[in-house]
């Protein structure tokens, strides 16, 4: 099993339950929702982890490789933005969260907060929760948006580093 880390501990706790039930061996690895689809499909994992349906692209190589592949939905999760607990900012609509994304607004001074430099922290582009939240809120859900993250935001590879991240940093708004 390889692929989202938004389900990557529950797929581990139902996987080391089947596993004493069974008596086999199974490896569940993460690393975003694009990357166990493309195991998936290049047949390097027998189940994808993905926090975002199959696109219909992908459901045409699965087929053109012979793999005839099944969804099976085992939640439904949500996107919460965090801050440092230390920043005096509480609330913040989604047109505003677009804007700190997309770069437009640069310090918390310009919400009302200390004069501080925001530092955009993202999951990276293989993850499902990072194109969720570009075409939702960064692209403020236009199908046809172009806008993009910051230059200067910062791609993490787990949703443990940037909560790591959020702890350590010492500007607060």
């Amino acid at each position: 099993m390889k692929g989202s880390d938004t389900i990557l501990n529950l797929s581990q706790a139902l996987t080391e339950q089947y596993m004493k039930q069974n008596k086999v061996r199974i490896s569940v690895v993460s690393g975003g929702s694009r990357i166990g689809i493309a195991a998936l499909l290049n047949k390097t994992t027998d189940i994808a982890l993905a926090s975002r349906s199959i696109k219909d692209k992908e459901i045409k190589i699965a087929k053109e490789n012979g793999i005839d592949v099944q969804e099976t939905i085992l939640g439904f999760d949500g996107i919460t933005i965090i801050v440092n607990k230390n920043n005096k900012i509480k609330n913040l609509d989604s047109i505003t969260l677009g804007k700190i994304f997309r770069g437009e607004i640069k310090n918390w001074k310009e919400l009302g907060g200390n004069d501080s430099p925001i530092i955009v922290l993202s999951r990276d582009s293989s993850s499902g929760t990072h194109e969720f939240f570009k075409e939702h809120i960064i692209r403020e859900n236009n199908p046809k948006g172009t806008q993009e993250y910051g230059e200067k935001t910062l791609y993490m590879p787990s949703n443990e580093s940037i909560k790591k991240e959020v702890a350590k940093n010492g500007i607060y708004g």
